[in-house]
């Protein structure tokens, strides 16, 4: 069952992001290994998160948002997949917040 989250004060610090969910693990070499997940990733159920990229001014100027729900036919996918860095947008003036979802027997 979802639990609250501890409380924190300031900001938090947010260095990772959190687990993919739980899905096929893809073999060295192929196609959607290559591209999408370089490195080994750390799959979980605790995969429920989002990711923010914001403008690092901060002034009162209202910046367009664009959420990102990733692919994989709710069977493969995670919100932090490289292509969707949102440092880039960020830069530009975008908010950009990616979703982390279940996805496979677990999106049910």
């Amino acid at each position: 069952p979802p639990q609250e989250s501890e409380p924190w004060k300031g900001v938090r610090p947010c260095f990772r992001y959190a687990p993919a969910p739980i899905q096929r693990q893809w073999k060295k070499g192929e196609f959607y290994q290559v591209e999408f997940y370089p490195v080994d990733k750390i799959i979980s159920e605790d995969c429920l998160y989002l990711n923010v990229w914001t403008p690092a001014e901060t002034s009162e100027e209202r910046h367009p948002v664009m959420v990102w729900y990733h692919g994989g036919g709710f069977g493969s996918g995670s919100a932090d997949e490289m292509p969707f860095d949102g440092e880039a947008f960020a830069r530009r003036g975008i908010v950009l917040v990616t979703v982390g979802y279940r996805v496979n027997i677990f999106s049910a």
